[in-house]
């Protein structure tokens, strides 16, 4: 054999060695927490949108029961791993911060065909994004194919970068005393666009490609803060609201937790990461209402054609009684919201035991025994 051959032989041998041993550390590391979705808990909601087709892909081989999508207010309420620890079903978790309803409709589509075997999808309708004027389109133009993926999730310079990374993070410890989060005042004024009714077709698409497939889908809102309600009022933005439960209410009954009741007037927003996100803490009573349907009035009604002009004029009344009752704080809209280091991650774990009367024993030993199992 001559020298030539052997260093050619040498080299296929290293460069062979070399890629199995990225690919098997990065497989091993797993950064991209896809053995975490092969365990049947997919979630989109920590990821970035180019990969978005990736993930997805990873579960052609799961089943589930139904899916559910949404926003950023869905995506730190919905915890698959804990639903489906606690049922015998399977759901699925599609949502993105800023998501518009287009993107809704293209991800959910994609999804469904992949699995066909869907029963059922509950679809959160937030207020502040149905509102939302989209200029541009933010997911990959198409999806991705087994090749891409692969070598994007074990061999991409991203990836092994981003299993250093982890690695590293793992090594370091937080002080016990450390206040890793902290309440601060903030002031948010929130402006409002005018761009609903080109949402809202996408929300009929929606429906009307699940009843073509015979998939039953439920529609929800999730709570959002008094003062945002107070702030729709006074800037004459309530009606918006407003016409999109009408709106909803023509394709089928739904959930509705937006309006004034004892969490979303909570004043000193424990229960809140801002006026428009819900923090974990709810999470049990929203899977009640929203899986079990069990019969929840101060958190969430059902609304229907024969009750919803009667529900919005109280509701509108509530908001009237609220910023009556809160008349200086409404006028300040303080934004009460948690400002977190560990570059904005959170971990509603972490600041439990901060919580003062009366509010750690009005929730405390509940929410410890839901998530302690």
């Amino acid at each position: 054999m001559t020298f030539k051959k052997k260093t050619n032989i040498i080299f296929i041998l290293v460069f062979l060695a070399l890629s199995i041993s990225v690919g098997l550390f990065n497989y091993i590391v797993d950064p991209y927490g896809i053995r975490n979705i092969r365990a049947n808990n997919f979630s989109i909601y920590h990821y970035s949108r180019d990969m978005i087709y990736t993930y997805i892909n990873q579960t052609k081989n799961i089943k589930f029961d139904g899916v559910v999508v949404g926003g950023s207010s869905a995506g730190m309420v919905f915890q698959p791993e804990i639903f489906n620890r606690d049922t015998s079903k399977n759901f699925a978790m599609l949502s993105l911060e800023g998501i518009s309803p287009q993107e809704i409709l293209t991800l959910l589509t994609y999804f469904i065909d992949i699995h066909p075997e869907i029963k059922t999808v509950f679809m959160s309708v937030e207020p502040l994004q149905y509102m939302k004027c989209y200029s541009s389109k933010t997911l990959p133009e198409k999806p991705t194919t087994f090749l891409y993926d692969f070598i994007k999730l074990y061999y991409s310079f991203d990836t092994t970068f981003l299993s250093f990374k982890m690695l590293n993070d793992r090594k370091e410890s937080f002080d016990e005393n450390d206040n890793i989060a902290y309440l601060f005042n903030k002031k948010i004024k929130y402006t409002y666009d005018n761009c609903e009714n080109d949402n809202f077709l996408y929300i009929k698409q929606v429906k009307k490609i699940l009843d073509d497939k015979n998939i039953e889908i439920k529609f929800f809102i999730l709570p959002v803060h008094s003062l945002f309600l107070s702030d729709l009022y006074l800037k004459k933005k309530i009606d918006v609201l407003n016409r999109l439960k009408y709106k909803l209410v023509e394709l089928a009954p739904f959930y509705d937790m937006a309006y004034v009741n004892k969490y979303t007037k909570d004043p000193f927003l424990y229960f809140w990461k801002d006026v428009i996100h819900l923090s974990q803490f709810l999470s049990p009573y929203i899977y009640e209402v929203l899986f079990y349907g069990k019969d929840y009035p101060e958190l969430s009604i059902i609304i229907n054609s024969e009750n919803i002009d009667k529900k919005i004029k109280l509701q509108n009344i509530l908001i009237k009684n609220y910023i009556e009752e809160n008349k200086n704080y409404v006028e300040k809209y303080v934004n009460y919201a948690y400002d977190f280091k560990m570059d904005g991650a959170y971990d509603d774990k972490r600041y439990l035991k901060d919580i003062p009367e009366p509010y750690k024993t009005r929730f405390y030993t509940e929410y410890e025994e839901y998530y302690k199992k």
